[in-house]
């Protein structure tokens, strides 16, 4: 536990002396709001239910429920609620969305790629594979966040 301690003083001290790299990072790396909701959408056939959009994003229902309306209102998104349980909302994309999905796609793996260029082929196999893990650390334990 020592040792875990110093590692998280090392990373936590590295953070706070490069913050604007660490910014660029993250925008890198990860996407937001309506991207990560087209992302989602793109990557399972183009529906999904409004819940399943929360688990796999994270984000409230509230949040969600904004990001589907402006997904709507832009008609990147059709909503349609279940047929046998009202409660349910199934969230297909249009054709626009479709390719909207597939711009933000191509936006986000172009990001990968400029981040992965600065690393040679063996620490890009090795941060896929931390990433890997620790995502599924945290899938596996929503106390972490």
């Amino acid at each position: 536990m020592e040792d875990q301690t110093r590692q998280a003083e090392g990373i936590t001290q590295l953070y706070c002396q490069r913050l604007r790299a660490f910014s660029r990072l993250s925008s890198l790396l990860f996407t937001s709001g309506e991207d990560s909701v087209l992302l989602c959408l793109i990557t399972h056939e183009g529906t999904l239910l409004s819940g399943d959009i929360m688990a796999l994003t994270g984000l409230t229902s509230g949040r969600v429920a904004n990001i589907l309306r402006q997904l709507e209102a832009k008609k990147w998104i059709q909503r349609l609620q279940d047929a046998s349980d009202k409660r349910k909302v199934h969230v297909h994309l249009t054709d626009a969305g479709q390719k909207q999905s597939e711009k933000v796609l191509l936006h986000t793996r172009a990001n990968h790629q400029k981040m992965v260029q600065y690393l040679r082929h063996d620490e890009a196999q090795q941060m896929l594979l931390l990433l890997e893990h620790l995502s599924a650390c945290l899938d596996a334990s929503a106390s972490l966040v």
